[in-house]
């Protein structure tokens, strides 16, 4: 059915599949997607883009990561198109389109921790700006060619465990005991992870930002925990 719909679409679909870690979802994905390719990715509001190739160009791009991600990826994807958030892709909301793969990551880690922890201390992972920053960071245009897919995947079960109802108010107790830290080589570490200069003060906001940011990334090197930091974290 899809190769009589949108052949080129259906032929990237088989590649993708081919050697996604989630074959499935890239299959049950891909009629809504042919569908959405040929209205320009249309908004709520009626807005949509013009140029169909950008906007299949745009399809295969999703397709390659929620192949990494999951359904879960394309079970999000409808509601920040149909906000019309993709439409602008002449911005970065989400930033750190240049640097390495790590840099690109840790900033990326930040600001959707910023869009999460509120000023008392408590996480809400629902809030429109934090909906929005998770939206921005899976389904972006700029993002998407800048792409951080083993990020994503695990941003997903993050968000996922920070909004449950018996997880999040847990973690939100933890995070609102957390306060600035004292020892110098935490101040410089937390430094380091919110961006901020060698004698730059650190407040609980930047401890509980950098806690969160470092929940958002996988802490995996490549598919295995290959040292002596991340072996036994992954086992605990």
């Amino acid at each position: 059915q899809a190769f009589t719909k949108d052949p080129q679409l259906a032929v990237a679909a088989v590649k993708t599949a081919t050697n996604a870690k989630h074959p499935e979802a890239v299959a049950d994905a891909l009629d809504s997607l042919i569908d959405r390719t040929e209205q320009g990715f249309a908004s709520s509001g009626g807005t949509y883009w013009t140029n169909k190739d950008f906007a299949r160009g745009y399809s295969e791009k999703l397709l390659k990561m929620g192949g990494e991600v999951g359904e879960e990826f394309f079970n999000l994807l409808p509601a920040y198109i149909e906000a019309g958030h993709h439409l602008n892709d002449d911005v970065d909301p989400i930033g750190g389109t240049g640097g390495s793969y790590d840099q690109l990551a840790q900033h990326r880690s930040v600001t959707l921790a910023n869009s999460m922890v509120k000023p008392d201390g408590s996480i809400d992972v629902n809030s429109d700006q934090a909906k929005a920053m998770v939206g921005h960071s899976l389904f972006h245009p700029t993002a998407l060619r800048n792409s951080t897919p083993a990020m994503n995947a695990h941003l997903v079960k993050t968000v996922k465990f920070l909004g449950d109802p018996v997880t999040g108010p847990e973690a939100a107790k933890v995070l609102k005991a957390t306060t600035a830290p004292t020892d110098p080589g935490s101040l410089s570490l937390v430094r380091a992870a919110v961006g901020k200069g060698g004698t730059d003060p650190v407040d609980e906001n930047d401890t509980r930002a950098a806690v969160v940011a470092s929940m958002l990334k996988p802490m995996q090197q490549g598919s295995v925990g290959s040292c002596f930091s991340t072996a036994p974290v992954r086992l605990l």
